[in-house]
């Protein structure tokens, strides 16, 4: 909401204060307490506004210097607003990383985005945000580029708050008339925030709460991406892979790695494991049968001499498998 819509509502809010007085004997400090508390809210609300306003205009006009100085000052008024402007901004570069084509470009705006996902961090650190989106944002974030445990235990919180968000969500319209788009939609976005909750899991090693996620996040995806015009991320199919690699699942890894190099064929990290799965192992070698400790003397017992072998046909030929004879027939 911008400026202009908002300040229509402000009169009303500071007439309030008016009408409470009305209801209270004159000097009343319970009135002038609700007067003082109502008109600082107001205020409050207006400058918050303002500033709110400021930091979307800079976020859509990509003026970094612009964005974090209303950052800063919306930070001072609602750390959690401030926060939130900086992953969705965080978010959008991400996006713009993902389809870049110059790889010099893609890791400028990477390492931009993890700067202002930090900086949401550090001014709000607990993000007690009621948006499923950017909790998702910031969760996968620490999941896929988390540098320590706390990164993967904030992921795992923040990831299955926004899938209980989105189970919300979902219950609101699974049962209402002609709401099969809206429907498809949500439970497209609770299968992608479900995949990051996975992420987190497996980044802590575990393992069998990571496979059981995923398989649900997979099922989804692939239920509902048609119905969107979408088709279901290569991430994935590689996540699932590489949780199936985990717990020694190896034709399930390999069959995942080959679905997300379907989707997308230049997935180089798909592209990289399955070539690690696939590479030869050479046989080993059989153990030579080990010397005798010491030569045989002269008192050893002679050897047993070694039959004569059969001459072609005969028991040699009655030994011939019908594989052998068709094999002839063609020659």
């Amino acid at each position: 909401m911008l400026l202009t819509q908002r300040i229509s509502f402000i009169p009303a809010l500071l007439a309030i204060p008016f009408f409470l007085g009305g209801c209270a004997s004159e000097g009343s400090t319970l009135s002038s307490w609700r007067e003082n508390q109502i008109l600082k809210n107001a205020a409050r609300a207006v400058l918050l506004g303002k500033t709110f306003d400021r930091a979307t205009i800079a976020r859509r006009n990509g003026d970094d210097k612009a964005l974090l100085a209303a950052a800063d000052e919306l930070k001072k008024i609602d750390p959690l607003s401030a926060a939130e402007q900086l992953v969705a901004v965080a978010s959008q570069l991400d996006g713009q990383a993902q389809i870049s084509p110059d790889q010099s470009r893609k890791k400028i705006l990477t390492a931009q985005a993890a700067q202002k996902y930090r900086q949401a961090l550090r001014i709000s650190p607990d993000f007690p945000s009621r948006d499923a989106s950017l909790l998702n944002a910031l969760g996968y974030f620490l999941a896929d580029r988390g540098q320590s445990k706390t990164d993967f235990q904030t992921s795992e919180r923040l990831t299955r708050k926004a899938v209980k968000l989105w189970d919300d969500l979902v219950a609101k319209v699974e049962d209402a008339p002609l709401s099969g788009s809206i429907l498809a939609a949500r439970k497209f976005m609770r299968a992608i925030t479900r995949d990051s909750l996975a992420w987190a899991l497996f980044r802590q090693k575990k393992f069998e709460a990571a496979r059981a996620e995923q398989k649900m996040a997979v099922k989804e995806a692939e239920e509902t991406a048609p119905e969107m015009g979408e088709k279901v991320s290569a991430d994935l199919y590689f996540h699932m892979a590489e949780i199936e690699r985990s717990l020694k699942n190896i034709p399930s890894a390999k069959s995942n790695y080959q679905s997300a190099l379907k989707v997308e064929p230049d997935h180089a990290p798909s592209q990289r494991a399955l070539d690690s799965l696939q590479k030869t192992v050479p046989p080993k070698l059989l153990p030579e049968k080990s010397l005798p400790k010491t030569l045989p003397d002269e008192t050893s017992p002679p050897e047993k001499p070694i039959p004569d072998l059969p001459e072609p046909g005969g028991a040699l030929e009655a030994q011939r498998t019908p594989f052998a004879d068709a094999a002839s027939e063609l020659a």
